[in-house]
């Protein structure tokens, strides 16, 4: 007699994900009894399919697209409501961190939201979006903001989503953990991090928390992390916030994107925008203080 696979039930980016393997850095939904948005499953063959276009590590197809990783895994998705990995030779048994971010903002934005390389909190249910490149500090950041009274939503993916009935746009819930490098792990949650394997940047993951904003807040400050300060024009925000899209060649291929282009003019114009330098070299105080700032501007501005 064969058994069932084990099913595992998680939620995150405001799905339910059901899965054949834990997905150990999604929110753990326990066993749900409604049909799930995403099915995750292994498969013993890839399935034949005809490409569009070859972008780096995969295709895009007129029904989804496949993205390899490193020999770990190959993950073929299917109208953005099916996800399947095939094992590779170097498959050590868990979905590699690829899947969390890469894989999840491109099913994302087949699914029309909107992904960004960034970080959000909510500040008295105001969202606040942090992009910037790698390496400027929005985790650095965000769990400073965390700290000092901020409710963490999400890092270095970040989702907006259109508000129907406002006519403006969400946040949504993220991930539950945040990257950080150690220094910064044992600054803001003591002993309480874990090690990321295989991570290039020998980065810890705070271990996973729940946050009170599980639902949409309003998305009313951007902070882009990459220089002094200075005005900027409905074309430059814009422009920033275009280029802060996750995996933006990959998105520029899906067949949305004019939608997705159109979706981020109209938010880098509803939102309060700043260009802020980017964290680099610090200490814990600086850090709290520059959260602190932030923070008294947000609940300035009402």
């Amino acid at each position: 007699m064969s058994l069932e696979p084990r099913q595992y039930w998680a939620r995150s980016f405001g799905l339910l994900w059901q899965s054949d393997i834990e997905l150990k850095h999604f929110a753990s939904a326990g066993f749900a009894e409604e049909r799930a948005d995403i099915i995750v499953c292994k498969t013993a063959h890839l399935t034949e399919r005809n490409p569009i276009e070859r972008i780096n590590r995969g295709f895009i197809y007129a029904d989804g697209f496949r993205f390899e990783w490193n020999g770990i895994a190959i993950f073929d998705v299917f109208d953005g409501n099916r996800i399947e990995y095939y094992r590779g030779p170097k498959w050590d048994g868990t979905l590699p961190w690829p899947f969390y971010s890469t894989v999840s903002a491109l099913l994302l934005a087949w699914r029309g939201l909107l992904p960004f390389h960034g970080c959000a909190v909510s500040i008295d249910s105001k969202g606040v979006l942090i992009c910037g490149v790698s390496g400027a500090g929005k985790s650095s950041l965000t769990a400073a903001l965390s700290a000092e009274g901020a409710q963490f939503m999400s890092d270095d993916l970040s989702v907006v989503v259109p508000d129907k009935d406002k006519n403006g746009w969400n946040l949504i819930l993220g991930r539950p953990g945040i990257r950080l490098f150690p220094s910064v792990g044992r600054w803001f949650f003591g002993n309480d991090t874990l090690p990321l394997p295989n991570d290039p940047r020998v980065k810890v993951i705070a271990a996973p928390f729940s946050s009170p904003e599980d639902r949409p807040v309003p998305l009313r400050q951007i902070i882009f992390l990459g220089g002094p300060a200075k005005p900027l024009s409905a074309i430059d925000r814009f422009t920033l916030l275009r280029k802060n899209l996750f995996r933006p060649n990959w998105l520029g291929k899906l067949p949305g994107i004019a939608s997705i282009r159109v979706a981020v003019r109209d938010i880098s114009a509803s939102a309060n925008v700043s260009v802020e330098p980017v964290i680099g070299e610090t200490d814990e105080q600086a850090l709290r203080a520059r959260a602190g700032a932030i923070i008294d501007r947000v609940r300035s501005a009402g």
